[in-house]
């Protein structure tokens, strides 16, 4: 059942979070839901503020469009502006993640997750642009944030990378290899730790966010991925918790 929901409070500030699927589908019931749970808590929030799972989000004209264009990022975004409440992210930056996961793993196996993962949001996409000029930014970016200036970032050197890791060509085609890549319970997973040990580095870090702004007293409107609001949540709770 998507979306997957829960609300704490602790000091009378209160918290919504609802773990999503990844959708660009205006017709999916779970934006509906979406809407519902957050006009339910702007009737409660006196200081309100959404986090959502990722930055550089746009503001479009009509939710159609901004679902369509950028999922559930650009949702939250179109009803924060409509509402005039502050939006956030609590990511870390990809530079300190990437250079955590380096203490453990090699290079080529964490510059490929990162590569592999954009294939996988290119799949989600509704209307999918050039795969190739797709994935281009997300290559510029990563080259950028870990400042690794003898790492080939280029979709050359990604092939050469899946060649090596998996003595197989890259088959942009392969839908079923990149949704195994990205998803850290699949014990087939090849890269299974280096997904795992991110996903920990990034829980630790939005989760000790979370709990500093809703100490600071605001009432939080979490939109997240399903796969990360059951770990946040035991996080959270624990929190609520404590005296």
């Amino acid at each position: 059942m998507f979306p997957y929901f829960f609300s704490l409070k602790k000091n009378n500030a209160t918290l919504f979070y609802l773990g999503v699927r990844h959708s660009w589908n205006p017709t999916d019931k779970q934006f509906n839901i979406i809407k519902q749970k957050w006009l339910d808590f702007l009737k409660i929030a006196k200081h309100p503020l959404a986090v959502v799972e990722s930055r550089g989000w746009k503001i479009y004209n009509t939710e159609k469009e901004a679902i369509s264009k950028g999922g559930e990022i650009d949702f939250m975004a179109y009803l924060c502006h409509q509402a005039n409440v502050p939006i956030s992210c609590f990511e870390p930056d990809r530079g300190s993640e990437i250079n955590a996961l380096l203490q453990q793993f090699p290079k080529e196996q964490i510059a490929y997750y990162y590569f592999a993962r954009a294939i996988s949001q290119w799949y989600r996409l509704t209307q999918k642009p050039d795969i190739n000029s797709y994935l281009l930014p997300f290559l510029q970016r990563d080259k950028k944030a870990s400042g690794w200036n003898d790492f080939e970032f280029s979709l050359e050197n990604m092939k050469n990378v899946h060649r090596q890791l998996f003595n197989t060509e890259l088959d942009f085609n392969n839908v079923e290899f990149f949704s195994k890549i990205e998803n850290p319970t699949r014990e087939d997973n090849p890269l299974k730790d280096v997904v795992r040990a991110s996903g920990k580095y990034r829980d630790q870090t939005t989760t000790d966010s979370i709990k500093n702004t809703w100490n600071q007293g605001y009432n939080l409107f979490i939109i997240y991925g399903e796969g990360h609001a059951r770990n946040h949540e035991k996080i959270l709770l624990e929190y609520q918790s404590k005296k």
